[in-house]
């Protein structure tokens, strides 16, 4: 009996070795208590673990039907002990967004590789995750086309002179600043339209900014309006009002310019 415990034994470990010697490439999502809303952002890392003595690499992630993706800066690689043997960790951060409601599948990312075979050699090799199914929740009910879920929403309103001052004829300047954490530039609204009888007004083209960070992006949109009475008038401008989820809350919020 312990003659073929010892065969059985001496049979795994070559398989066990190999096993643990075989690169692996994996995507997984970071924790969360609730099930993403459409659109709403979704953070994961994809994990690379080799012993392979790597000469080139290049990660190719193929567009899907069900998801828009964003890369989140550079990719980290480090030496780790992983089954308690030196490997070659490799780590890219990805933000992911649904964009309808369902079980939704996050298609296999390749890692291609060019290795040092054991002859010294170079070697092809590609190297790919599994895939990653994903259960997303309809956007709550009453929201239109203006549905934006974001992490956070700084909005900033100033004047180049004071709008209760304005002399006759004079004109005035106005800059609007949108810094929305966990949206992406398009997924922004457009900007406003300023008309009334008694204002000539004129919209410079509005600017948008993209910042990525390990914890999602951060859009930065500015609006710019150039604006003149031309009656003499005292005349009020109406408030514009921006609709957004807050997605740590899951709550719905408005900002009002």
């Amino acid at each position: 009996m312990v003659r073929w415990l010892c065969l059985l034994l001496l049979t795994a470990l070559p398989a066990f070795a190999q096993d643990r010697d075989a690169p692996r490439l994996e995507l997984i999502l970071d924790p969360r208590d609730t099930a993403p809303f459409e659109g709403e952002m979704v953070l994961a890392t994809l994990r690379g673990t080799y012993r392979q003595s790597i000469t080139r690499e290049e990660v190719k992630l193929r567009p899907m039907s069900d998801f828009d993706w964003v890369r989140l800066g550079m990719d980290r690689w480090t030496d780790e002990r992983v089954d308690g043997l030196t490997a070659r960790v490799f780590e890219r951060r990805i933000a992911f967004y649904p964009r309808r409601a369902g079980a939704l599948e996050i298609l296999p990312i390749t890692h291609a590789l060019q290795v040092l075979g054991a002859n010294g050699g170079r070697e092809d090799i590609l190297v790919r995750s599994e895939p990653v199914t994903l259960t997303v929740q309809p956007k709550p009910s009453g929201v239109g086309d203006d549905w934006l879920p974001l992490r956070t929403l700084e909005v900033s309103d100033s004047w180049d002179v004071d709008p209760a001052q304005l002399a006759d004829g004079q004109g005035a300047t106005r800059r609007v600043v949108l810094r929305a954490f966990g949206a992406t530039p398009e997924m922004m609204p457009p900007q406003p339209t300023l008309r009334q009888p008694w204002l000539i007004s004129f919209t410079p083209p509005e600017e948008r900014n993209f910042q990525v960070t390990p914890e999602g992006p951060v859009s930065t949109v500015v609006w710019t309006w150039k604006l003149r009475p031309v009656t003499g008038e005292p005349g009020v401008i109406p408030a514009i009002t921006l609709p957004w989820f807050d997605t740590g809350e899951r709550t719905a919020r408005s900002a009002t310019i």
